[in-house]
């Protein structure tokens, strides 16, 4: 009984003893790189984030990120997002973000009048055409922070996308991140 109550306090003080920034202020700005795969395996997403304190537990990120699918390509833009945490070495948050971004895909070509690939050839079998558009995503967030250090955490987190390409390209993205405070 005694090492379950040790156990409780010690978990206890790591979730709310705050993590105070250099300079005796409570928050301050992180640089945040984020991973994150998805549960079919088919979908990659990573971002570079500034992060700020809005309130004691309240933040606000911005940066550029990317998302890759098998089914929609590559799709590059911005990214931005509100964190509610609790204060502590270990604090859980939730959040939401929206995502504005292009993608690039390769569609069928082979009978639109014109040398795609630049090759001498008009219309040959296989031809594609790179097109370009534009994808939108909001998403809602879990996860756990894990302060290391005063001025390095680890960030585990799942989000789901809900993009404007309809719901077979919605995602559950789950990974990591690290940032660094400064």
């Amino acid at each position: 009984m005694k090492a379950h109550s040790l156990l409780l306090a010690i978990i206890s003080s790591c979730v709310v003893t705050p993590v105070p920034a250099e300079g005796g202020g409570e928050e301050s700005h992180q640089l945040a790189i984020s991973l994150r795969g998805s549960e079919a395996n088919d979908a990659l997403q990573g971002e570079i984030m500034g992060e700020g304190a809005i309130t004691e537990h309240l933040t606000a990120r911005g940066g550029l990120s990317f998302f890759l699918s098998e089914d929609t390509g590559l799709h590059g833009g911005i990214e931005g997002g509100l964190r509610g945490e609790l204060p502590g070495r270990v604090a859980p948050f939730a959040g939401a973000g929206l995502f504005l971004g292009s993608w690039t895909d390769d569609e069928l070509a082979d009978s639109d009048g014109i040398d795609n690939d630049n090759d001498n050839v008009i219309d040959e079998p296989g031809e594609e055409k790179e097109v370009a558009d534009y994808l939108s995503a909001v998403y809602p967030e879990l996860g756990i922070h894990l302060w290391l250090m005063e001025s390095v955490r680890v960030t585990v987190s799942t989000r789901y996308y809900i993009t404007s390409k309809g719901r077979d390209s919605d995602r559950r993205m789950t990974g990591l991140g690290l940032a660094v405070r400064f």
